[in-house]
């Protein structure tokens, strides 16, 4: 976005000329040469009041991201220059390649801020989770009168609890290639207080009619399980789309570590 905003500033707002800077708050002095005997004089502070780094507005620094100019400029060796202007980044998306050192800032600097910057998640509003494998341990118990039977872990639900605090609501998801029998599925569903939707194709299930009913977006959904959802053409995996909502989520990703 940094490149579409600077060229925004030519085509939209006028300019001539427009640079990236980044702010920096280093104190500068002036070079001076020993054998002078001569004082080093500040250049950017009073000495007399020096400020705290983080108290101060620091000076603007060319950061060599891009330079534009309009042909006109560029044409005229840049000696007719109109309206300047720079563009100002944040220190985040600035950082210097020159020696084998700045390598690993640079790394730090994309793992934790990534390759685009720092962006807002929407909110998680549904949570799904497949039963087997997730809220449940994958095991089913037969009796001897032959009913079935399913160990569900505290945790889990404690889990799905803390979600549900936050407002998000939880269902439950399955399909007729669950091992479990639907009525087992729905006491499971009872036991944790979740809804249940139940897929009747082979090939999954379908939830882009659930999330129309509840006015939702992808961005607004995340999913537990290790099965890839069906979706409609040209949309990608439900799994691959929600596990990134999954990760970005503060609820979700609490629910998950619990």
């Amino acid at each position: 976005h940094h490149i579409r905003e600077a060229l925004q500033m030519i085509t939209e707002q006028g300019c001539d000329y427009v640079f990236s800077v980044v702010r920096r708050h280093q104190f500068r002095w002036e070079e001076v040469d020993k054998k002078d005997c001569k004082n080093p004089t500040s250049l950017n502070i009073d000495v007399a009041h020096r400020p705290r780094r983080q108290d101060w507005h620091g000076e603007l620094y060319e950061n060599g991201s891009f330079y534009f100019s309009t042909r006109t400029a560029l044409e005229s060796s840049l000696k007719q220059l109109g309206k300047i202007a720079y563009y100002e980044m944040l220190p985040e998306y600035s950082v210097d390649i020159d020696v084998d050192i700045d390598w690993p800032v640079a790394e730090q600097r994309v793992l934790r801020f990534g390759y685009f910057g720092r962006e807002e998640n929407a909110a998680v509003r549904l949570f799904l989770c497949k039963v087997s494998g997730c809220v449940t341990n994958g095991q089913i118990f037969t009796s001897v009168s032959g009913e079935d039977h399913v160990a569900i872990n505290a945790r889990d639900v404690a889990g799905i609890q803390m979600l549900q605090r936050e407002n998000i609501e939880v269902f439950l998801i399955s399909n007729v290639n669950e091992p479990l029998s639907k009525g087992l599925l729905e006491k499971v569903a009872q036991l944790t207080g979740c809804g249940l939707q139940f897929g009747e194709q082979q090939n999954g299930f379908e939830m882009e009619q659930l999330m129309k009913e509840k006015k939702l977006c992808w961005d607004e959904v995340a999913f537990m399980g290790e099965n890839v959802i069906k979706t409609s053409p040209g949309v990608p995996p439900v799994l691959h789309i929600l596990y990134v909502s999954f990760i970005g989520h503060t609820q979700v990703r609490s629910c998950s570590l619990y």
